[in-house]
C-alpha cells in the first residue's frame, strides 16, 4: 500500500507540514495508516474490499487493466 517513504509522499502530494499531519491523522482515524509509523494499519485491507481502490495499473498496447 504505501510503496513511498514518507517524505516522498508528502513532497507527491504536495501538501505543506500541517496539512500532512492532519491527512495522516485521518488516515490513521479511517484505519488505513497505523499509528504506530509510516506504514499501513495491520487490518486496513478489510477497508479496501469492495470500494474499487486500485493497487495498480497495466496498460498492454492501449488497453488499460485495473488490477487489485
Amino acid at each position: 500500500m504505501l510503496a513511498k517513504g514518507e517524505d516522498e509522499a508528502q513532497a507527491a502530494a504536495a501538501l505543506d507540514a500541517s496539512a500532512w499531519e492532519r491527512a495522516k491523522a485521518m488516515l490513521r482515524r479511517i484505519g488505513l495508516l497505523s499509528v504506530q509509523g509510516w506504514r499501513p494499519a495491520d487490518d486496513h485491507e478489510r477497508l479496501l474490499d469492495g470500494v474499487g481502490l486500485l493497487f495498480h495499473t497495466v496498460r498492454a498496447r492501449g488497453e488499460v487493466f485495473n488490477v487489485p
